[in-house]
């Protein structure tokens, strides 16, 4: 894939994302001006959750429909989308609306899976890897900055100030990507094969029920820790609101730095080194929250933790989704990057209920203990289900 190519994708991820990062920590508090009491809480969930919710359902079907018509077309329309969305939100007050609006944009949005997709269609199969890391990279670029403007402009401008820089930094990009972004129907991966139909050369070490699972399990595991660790980190280590940010920034920092050269390993890896790879991935991400239940009123010990956390979550997913890949054929990259998308927002739902209901009956650091079993459970999976086979 050309370079211009893989930066306009990572500089319009970062965008997109990070549109929607600059009102995501800050959606109680917008709320609040609305609503109060128990219905304060119900919504402040809602609005998390029913983005997940339509994503989760409609992710497999904008794939599919990308296969047939392009990618491209796919990454405007969830362009288009946020950019509308945030607009919308500039003029809607009523928490109702806010949390309709918010669903529409899950159902109808989707520029990760859409920038996946396009980035493995027109991709060689030995760079496939190292492009899904520097994806990633820019999720986590973008979900780093969001929050940060966000506050920036909410404390100087007010909330509808974010809503107006997302809309037209949204709009901006979709104009670009129209202009710029090459067509995909056609692209060169299969023009280089002579068929569409190529499959990759390395057999996949899952099948498509584990993979969809791992995905699942993966993000059950990221997600688990957002219902409490804010507690935690005040109550258990002591930390000002901007060193819990700081924390949460740490395992986003390294997943930008990490996650290109764990992409630019797999490719080179053959199916033993992988299965390897991700069981030590797994094991180290387990044993790096465990060690949660025991860390008290060290800032320095909790941030070195969430570094190291994030090192390896910068691993997990585009080496998943790699997998995902070589199940299909090149004309079906869209529908299967999908179905992986719905997974994975199944077990962010999961993992925000689960986090939940763990600190109603656990102690608030022994909530890690959950994340550190959700990684024991995963690699119970890849020990009993991969496909061992001997390679040359």
């Amino acid at each position: 894939m050309p370079t211009n190519v893989i930066r306009l994708l990572w500089f319009s991820q970062i965008i997109a994302i990070g549109s929607m990062e600059m009102s995501g920590p800050f959606w109680p508090l917008i709320l609040s001006q609305q609503s109060q009491g128990v219905s304060l809480s119900v919504f402040s969930a809602l609005i998390y959750i029913l983005p997940l919710l339509g994503a989760m359902f409609s992710a497999p079907i904008w794939g599919k429909l990308g296969d047939r018509i392009g990618h491209k077309y796919m990454i405007l329309r969830a362009l288009f989308v946020l950019a509308l969305s945030q607009c919308l939100l500039l003029y809607v007050k009523e928490v109702e609306w806010v949390c309709l609006i918010r669903f529409v944009q899950g159902v109808c949005a989707g520029s990760i899976a859409a920038m996946q997709a396009y980035a493995l269609r027109t991709s060689k199969t030995q760079e496939q890897g190292q492009i899904l890391g520097k994806l990633q990279s820019s999720v986590a670029a973008g979900t780093l900055l969001g929050p940060v403007l966000g506050g920036m402009l909410i404390d100087y401008w007010g909330f509808n100030s974010v809503f107006t820089l997302g809309s037209v930094s949204c709009l901006l990009v979709f104009f670009a990507v129209a202009l710029l972004l090459p067509e995909d129907k056609n692209g060169p991966v299969n023009k280089a094969r002579g068929k569409s139909t190529a499959r990759v050369i390395s057999p996949p070490l899952f099948s498509l029920p584990v993979l969809l699972c791992l995905l699942a399990l993966a993000q059950l595991a990221k997600r688990l820790p957002s219902s409490f660790f804010a507690i935690y980190g005040k109550d258990i280590l002591e930390a000002s609101s901007f060193q819990i940010g700081m924390l949460y920034g740490l395992t986003g920092f390294a997943i930008l730095l990490f996650a290109p050269y764990w992409g630019r390993y797999f490719d080179r890896a053959n199916n033993k080194q992988i299965k390897n790879s991700l069981l030590l991935i797994c094991t180290m991400a387990g044993l790096s929250q465990f060690a949660f239940s025991f860390v008290e009123q060290s800032l320095l010990l909790a941030g070195l933790l969430r570094f190291i956390w994030g090192i390896f979550l910068a691993a997990i997913l585009p080496l998943l989704f790699m997998q995902l890949r070589k199940l299909v054929t090149t004309n079906d990259i869209g529908k299967s990057i999908g179905m992986g998308h719905s997974a994975s927002k199944l077990g962010a739902l999961i993992g925000i209920g689960v986090g939940a209901i763990s600190i109603s009956l656990l102690a608030i650091n022994q909530g890690f203990s959950m994340i550190a079993i959700t990684y024991m459970i995963m690699i119970l999976l890849i020990v009993i289900c991969s496909k061992d086979k001997k390679e040359n």
